[in-house]
């Protein structure tokens, strides 16, 4: 699975902030950077993790008309903050490289499908799952609702306003469901 993150060179990146990036352990990343001329040197995304500085150069996607980077899951296999920058230019040795901007990458066990697994044994997945059925059946009983006859409570026999409060509670209690 891939975490997408776009970068705008440009007026977003005119102080050199790049904004935080939260992104889930073990997942590719990618960085769709636009600002940057498709005819210029392609933009690089650096990484450091404990010490170690890797980069990925982007590569140019007419389709979307923007960089895109590919960064590896090897970089998000610790939990951990990582410094993270885009440069620009340096398409030979003797051309200059430009930081963009610099920022915070963050990894976390808990972001993107799967996720941790809770004390109780349920995954995030799980969850999400359980509330889909839940919205699901709130929605039945609502539908069901909906088709309840209409009466005037003021000119209604009292057997009428009770055979109301039956047929609402056998709903509820998914009775006479068909």
């Amino acid at each position: 699975m891939n975490q997408i993150f776009r970068i705008t060179v440009g007026p977003e990146t005119i102080e050199g902030s790049l904004p935080t990036l939260r992104v889930g352990q073990g997942y590719y990343s990618l960085f769709h950077i636009a600002g940057v001329s498709p005819t210029e040197a392609a933009p690089k995304v650096w990484i450091t993790t404990e010490g170690d500085t890797q980069y990925w150069t982007a590569e140019w996607d007419t389709e979307r008309g923007v960089w895109v980077a590919t960064v590896s899951n090897a970089v998000t296999q610790v939990v951990g903050s990582y410094a993270y920058a885009v440069t620009m230019g340096g398409a030979d040795d003797t051309d200059p490289e430009y930081i963009a901007g610099q920022g915070v990458f963050v990894v976390y066990t808990n972001i993107a499908a799967g996720g941790i697994v809770g004390k109780d044994g349920t995954s995030i997945v799980g969850m999400i799952s359980a509330l889909e059925a839940r919205i699901a059946m709130i929605e039945s009983v609502l539908e069901a609702g909906a088709e309840l006859g209409m009466f005037d409570p003021e000119a209604a026999y009292d057997i009428d306003m009770r055979n109301q409060v039956q047929a609402i509670t056998n709903i509820l209690r998914g009775y006479g469901e068909e």
